[in-house]
């Protein structure tokens, strides 16, 4: 039988052994194309969200050390409004729209640039609407008036606007 002894300085030999996770560099060009392009597709097939490419997104975000983007009100709105299997995709769908948005015009932490911190999450959530225009024509549970509300303000051009009613509404 081992003593608890024993245990205690046989764990702290393993630690010294397995060698610290490094830390990862900044983002690469061609992540960042990635980004972009996984982007685009999940316009016109949100579920890919939920494959090993959408998986890579999520975890790449987390351990990048150069781009930062939490959801804002939008998201929140978003969150309570989805449905069927818009709710399953929403938050990663709105996560990389906005950091696909925030890569194009070169910015790494949309918190740290105010001014445009709206114009990212107004394009985040304008790739979550095309998402469910997408999921909607797919399949009739899909179907929110909210969201179908959201579809007529960026046809209509007026979604700026829309978005920025999302604020007070959120509080």
């Amino acid at each position: 039988m081992t003593s608890p002894t024993c245990i205690v300085p046989a764990a702290l030999v393993c630690l010294a052994i397995v060698p610290l996770r490094a830390e990862r560099g900044p983002s690469t060009p061609e992540e960042r194309a990635r980004v972009q392009r996984l982007a685009a597709e999940t316009d016109q097939d949100p579920l890919k969200l939920l494959t090993p490419e959408g998986r890579w997104f999520t975890k790449w975000l987390d351990d990048v050390p150069d781009v930062t983007f939490g959801p804002e009100a939008p998201a929140r709105w978003m969150e309570k409004e989805a449905k069927g299997d818009l709710r399953r995709v929403a938050i990663p769908k709105y996560m990389l729209s906005g950091v696909a948005h925030m890569l194009a015009h070169g910015l790494q932490d949309a918190r740290k640039a105010p001014d445009r911190g709206v114009a990212v999450h107004q394009a985040a959530l304008e790739g979550v609407v095309r998402a469910y225009e997408a999921l909607r024509d797919k399949k009739p549970e899909n179907r929110s008036a909210a969201f179908d509300e959201a579809l007529a303000q960026l046809k209509a051009g007026t979604f700026p606007a829309f978005v920025a009613g999302l604020y007070p509404k959120s509080r």
